[in-house]
């Protein structure tokens, strides 16, 4: 198993990062919420994959 990716689910770009603002934070989703550096989509729900199954699905 390789490395471990988060996939934005609206775009679907790799740019991904812990959302830290403090929308995420008053609403307590502070460490289980992140944001899309691409297109802005901010969620607790993002894909997460396997780089051999990121390279297979872009097939």
């Amino acid at each position: 198993m390789g490395k471990r990716v988060m996939i934005c689910p609206k775009c679907k770009s790799r740019d991904v990062s812990p959302d830290l603002s403090l929308g995420a934070y008053g609403s307590g989703t502070l460490f289980n919420s992140f944001k899309c550096n691409k297109c802005g989509y901010t969620g607790q729900f993002f894909i997460e994959l396997d780089e051999e199954e990121l390279r297979k699905m872009k097939k």
